[in-house]
């Protein structure tokens, strides 16, 4: 039709809120965040087929559960989750750290390590805002400094998404999302390499 633009195929596009925003074709997945709701389950692991889908089913979940867009324009309107009614309640209702360990380096410990700090900085960096909060400890406070500046000892940085995860639930008194992709690219990496 004239006048109407066309619809590409999203490749190498990894972000939800891109994909929806009618420039895109995609299916309509979101009804497996219902899903999640309704499980007992604490962890789910998301596998092969590669390029089903994860990633972006991973930054759907991050845009439907993280409070960091509570504010932001409604993404989910229209979608089929939208008419889930008991879902409502966890929609942009909690902390969530999302880490994707392709990013990590694996040809030497010592490189693996760097990008690993390199990593967790970067979480710690979203959550920047709690670093003057009352109601943290000085501890907690200095923890999360130092974090942000990849300043962390070697066991600190072993326990880092632990002690964020104490610290997210000590300020919002609910539990943190983590979500990981390319869990096994590094595994990967250094069995190809070594």
């Amino acid at each position: 039709m004239e006048g109407t633009p066309q619809k590409r195929y999203p490749n190498g596009v990894f972000d939800f809120r891109s994909l929806v925003s009618g420039k895109f074709y995609f299916v309509d997945k979101t009804i497996m965040i219902a899903d999640i709701c309704d499980a007992d389950n604490q962890t789910f692991l998301y596998t092969r087929p590669r390029r089903f889908g994860k990633s972006i089913n991973l930054s759907m979940l991050d845009y439907y559960f993280n409070m960091e867009y509570k504010d932001d324009e409604d993404i989910f309107k229209g979608l089929k989750i939208d008419s889930c009614d008991k879902c409502r309640k966890y929609k942009n209702a909690f902390p969530v750290i999302r880490m994707n360990f392709g990013d990590l380096v694996s040809e030497s410990k010592e490189r693996f390590w760097e990008s690993l700090v390199f990593m967790i900085s970067n979480v710690m960096n979203s959550f920047d805002h709690l670093k003057d909060d009352d109601v943290l400890t000085e501890n907690e406070r200095t923890f999360l400094k130092k974090g942000s500046s990849s300043s962390l000892n070697y066991a600190e940085t072993q326990g880092a998404i632990g002690k964020l995860c104490e610290i997210l639930f000590k300020k919002y008194c609910k539990k943190t999302i983590i979500l990981v992709d390319e869990y096994d690219q590094c595994i990967q990496k250094i069995h190809s390499e070594h």
